[in-house]
């Protein structure tokens, strides 16, 4: 294997070199000129930062999904792997305001773009979306789109305009990313509709969302808020999310395989402009996770957001209820105490919950009491004005049983 480089580009220009040697290692150098560190876990420094630093990084730029690599590699004829090569690949156009490219790509500068979008028939549309399992996020050799987003599911970038859904040119930017249903769970789409907008509602800092039909297929369109729109120009804002923060890999985001605990996560936000709004955030954010039975809200559904030197705590995405089925694990992706599952959580459990994050257990219990007074109401409220099928209605009422057992049982036992 001979070495390869690739340049990253910071809105455009160039801030450092992703290098891979003749084993296969990668490195990374900033530019001697660069001012801004693309990550908390990769500080401004002349040295090079090696593979067991810089790749929890550079890893968290891809998807997750194992299909998903193997597809992209076979696609491309790289090997699943080899997460130099799949940026190389599909690097060109990251979350947040990273590119990939050859060395000696011209210095284009993509801070502020203009849009440029092609619309689809509700045919094209529907074929676009199927074909996502074999054309992951919508890339393929034969077009230049070079798109990654990291996740497990199939998804991929969509420009809204007008309330129109359009398809972006090939490095041309997107507003919105477009889920669709998760195979074998059902109603993926609602469920995290519902919960994204009832949490809006709660007043927590969420992403704003909608559902779209496609020929009678729910898709869920979520606003970039790593993108802010003006008329009909984007402008790319930087991010990266808590596992990349703390240098921890994709495969590492649970508590259970060496991920970060709620303690880390919590101690992360010091860094950002306000970190007293940023945590009491974080822990309401806390709080509606277990109410809804989100058991999979781990780091790397947080991130931080580069609005200026000092980061922001990102709106809240990912918001789903997995308790809802029964196949999938009731083990939580971050501990709350001494307990693993939810169904163990107790009063004391949450004050020692309070005693590593450093929040006032009184402040805490006020607040959670009151969320979850709130929430069986406002889902109820949420569901009836989301024109929802008949079948769909049916669902929504499991969720609603679901969050107003939870509220039900955790004041009962802070109340104890």
């Amino acid at each position: 294997m001979s070495e390869k480089q690739l340049s990253v580009r910071l809105y455009g220009n160039p801030i450092g070199v992703l290098k891979q040697d003749e084993a296969g290692k990668i490195s990374f150098t900033y530019n001697p000129d660069a001012s801004f560190a693309i990550s908390h876990s990769l500080p401004l420094q002349t040295k090079p930062f090696e593979e067991k630093q810089c790749l929890p990084f550079f890893n968290g730029l891809l998807p997750e999904n194992e299909e998903t690599r193997k597809t992209l590699a076979a696609m491309f004829r790289i090997s699943a792997t080899n997460d130099f090569s799949l940026l190389e690949a599909i690097g060109g156009d990251c979350a947040g305001a990273l590119s990939f490219v050859l060395m000696d790509t011209p210095i284009t500068p993509q801070e502020f773009l203009k849009l440029d979008a092609t619309a689809l028939t509700e045919e094209e549309w529907l074929k676009y979306v199927q074909s996502l399992p074999k054309r992951p996020l919508g890339n393929s050799p034969d077009n230049a789109r070079r798109l990654s987003l990291a996740g497990a599911q199939d998804k991929t970038s969509v420009t809204l305009l007008n309330g129109k859904m359009l398809l972006p040119r090939a490095g041309t930017p997107s507003t919105h990313i477009l889920k669709t249903p998760i195979q074998h769970i059902d109603y993926s789409v609602l469920n995290e509709f519902l919960c994204m907008n009832v949490a809006k509602q709660l007043e927590l800092d969420v992403a704003d969302c909608t559902m779209y039909t496609i020929k009678g297929m729910r898709v869920l369109l979520v606003k970039r808020y790593d993108r802010m729109l003006k008329d009909d120009v984007v402008k790319r804002l930087h991010q990266e999310d808590f596992c990349q923060a703390l240098a921890v890999l994709s495969k590492n985001k649970y508590q259970a395989e060496s991920g970060p605990n709620f303690a880390t996560v919590f101690k992360l936000l010091l860094i950002t402009d306000n970190p007293v709004k940023a945590r009491l955030e974080l822990a309401r954010r806390v709080m509606f996770n277990f109410l809804i039975g989100n058991n999979d809200a781990h780091a790397k559904n947080s991130s931080l957001l580069y609005k200026d030197i000092k980061p922001v705590l990102a709106p809240a995405y990912d918001l789903l209820s997995t308790a809802i089925y029964p196949e999938l694990t009731t083990k939580m992706a971050m501990y709350i105490g001494s307990s693993k599952e939810a169904e163990w959580v107790n009063a004391k459990d949450w004050r020692l919950f309070c005693q590593e994050t450093d929040l006032s257990f009184a402040w805490f219990k006020k607040e959670f009491i009151k969320l979850a007074h709130a929430l069986p109401d406002q889902l109820q409220t949420t569901i009836l004005h989301s024109n929802l099928t008949k079948e769909e209605s049916v669902w929504a009422k499991k969720l609603l049983d679901l969050c107003a057992k939870n509220s039900k049982e955790l004041i009962h036992r802070l109340e104890l």
